[in-house]
């Protein structure tokens, strides 16, 4: 059976993650996975407009994969290029799931005597409902403190 060839389009920070995550996505799963890192920190601040700047796409790929927080018209990306643009999962290490594969476990944080503070990011995007739930998981996750 042949490989799925993907492109993973990121920014600089989270790329050495990003290419482990990868490379555990090619040992279990017929995916050939190249990467692109574009010339932002933070890839979760890209959005479909900046990656249609600022992507060069030189080979052919089955889809290409936007994190997961990143805004705007996939549609755009896809006529441009060719290709179909799908957003990933929020978190890049959820990559396996995304793909069929097991859930990630949880670390264990109770051995550690310090508060845990989590944050929904990006709250004025979500709607009340959405950050509720959010907020519960947390908590229940073990967060000591909810920043919005």
């Amino acid at each position: 059976m042949s490989s799925e060839r993907v492109l993973f389009i990121t920014g600089r920070l989270s790329e050495p993650a990003l290419r482990r995550v990868v490379d555990e996505l090619e040992s279990e799963f017929s995916v050939e996975g190249d990467i692109a890192v574009l010339n932002i920190t933070v890839a979760a601040l890209m959005h479909t407009d900046w990656i249609a700047r600022h992507l060069i796409v030189e080979q052919a790929y089955e889809r290409a994969i936007i994190p997961g927080w990143c805004q705007g018209d996939l549609h755009l990306l896809s006529e441009q290029f060719g290709i179909p643009f799908e957003r990933g999962p929020k978190e890049l290490f959820d990559l396996p799931e995304y793909w069929g594969g097991m859930a990630r476990t949880p670390p264990a944080l109770d051995s550690y005597n310090i508060e845990i503070l989590a944050e929904i990011n990006h709250a004025p995007r979500l709607s009340d409902s959405e950050r509720l739930r959010m907020a519960h998981s947390y908590r229940e996750s073990g967060a000591d403190v909810i920043d919005l």
